[in-house]
């Protein structure tokens, strides 16, 4: 156990981010950056507590109007079907594969696609943010960056 805290201290300290809870960073300076073994070491960190899927906001708080966020996954799973009421909404892979589908108001599926930080997919994408999407990772690891306009509120993400 006092490896997993030694660990995440450390992590905290120097990438100055600040913890809202076991799944959830926030960036507290800026310029914010993240280098590969930043990224492995918070992948074993998760790893080591058991943790499956977490997120690194490159904004400081909730209340920005710009929400960036490092999401990783850390096996396969399903995010299911979600809509926030703003105006667009990015992914940018980074690393693994996963499926992205677009679905009407009533839950038929009206696209799909892989996202893939490989040739086999779409790296980059852009969509309204006010439309039914759900992601469902492939790989063992899928590591996207995440963009929407802000503030952001739990009571904005409406589920289908």
């Amino acid at each position: 156990m006092t490896e997993i805290i030694k660990l995440e201290n450390e992590l905290l300290s120097r990438l100055k981010l600040k913890k809202k809870n076991s799944n959830v960073y926030y960036a507290q300076e800026y310029p914010f950056f993240l280098e590969t073994d930043d990224l492995d070491n918070l992948i074993t960190l998760s790893g080591m507590k058991n943790i499956d899927k977490f997120r690194i906001c490159m904004h400081k708080n909730d209340k920005a109007h710009i929400q960036e966020m490092l999401l990783i996954l850390l096996k396969p799973q399903f995010i299911k079907p979600h809509k926030q009421e703003k105006s667009t909404i990015s992914y940018h892979v980074i690393e693994g594969l996963a499926e992205l589908r677009l679905y009407d108001d009533n839950g038929n599926v009206e696209f799909v696609r892989n996202l893939s930080s490989t040739e086999s997919g779409i790296q980059h994408i852009r969509l309204e943010a006010n439309k039914f999407r759900s992601i469902r990772s492939i790989s063992n690891s899928f590591v996207y960056l995440e963009i929407a306009n802000g503030p952001f509120r739990d009571s904005n993400t409406i589920w289908l």
